[in-house]
Order: C-alpha cells, then structure tokens, then sequence
C-alpha cells in the first residue's frame, strides 16, 4: 500500500513535470513560428530597401543624364543664339556704314 502511494505520488509529479514541460515546449514552438514569421518579414525588407536602393540609383542617373542633356541644349542654344547676334550686329554695323557713305 504504501509503495502504492509513493508509486501514485511520483506518476501524478511525473504528470504535473509532463504538463509543465507541454506547457513550455507549446509557448516555445509558438515563439518560434512568430520568431520565424518576424525574420522572414525582415530579410523582405531588406530585400525591399536593396531593391529600392538600385532603383534610387538608377533613378539618380537617369536624372543626371537628363540635366546634361539639358545643360548641353541650353549651351548650344545660348551658341547660336550668340552667332545670330554676332551676324545682325555685323548686317546692321555694315548698313550703317552704307548709309553714312551715301
């Protein structure tokens, strides 16, 4: 009888210990699925900001591009406005001259 008790005493201990240890292994596999889903969403977003970097960089370039060009017509613009000039400055000062000989 009593090693029945003692017998009854460690399984009920045994099953409490098996309880508890349900219990951890439970809330560490749900930590472990959050951890998880916690890491995979940030390897995405840093996936997402490289992707975004590239696109930055290009965007960057294109941009640059895009001014020179613009700087460049502006210059050759400003060139041939200035060899106009030059050409009526040159007719005018020629047609003066003709009218002050006549």
């Amino acid at each position: 009888m009593k090693h029945e008790q003692e017998l009854s005493k460690v399984k009920k201990d045994y099953e409490k210990r098996l309880d508890t240890l349900k219990g951890d292994l439970t809330t560490l596999e749900a930590y472990l699925v959050e951890h998880t889903t916690v890491s995979q969403r940030k390897e995405k977003m840093y996936r997402d900001i490289a992707a975004l970097r590239v696109q930055y960089d290009q965007e960057k370039k294109s941009g640059m591009i895009a001014i020179n060009e613009a700087e460049f017509e502006k210059i050759k613009d400003v060139k041939k406005l200035t060899e106009e000039m030059d050409f009526k400055v040159k007719e005018t000062q020629a047609n003066l001259m003709a009218l002050n000989d006549e």
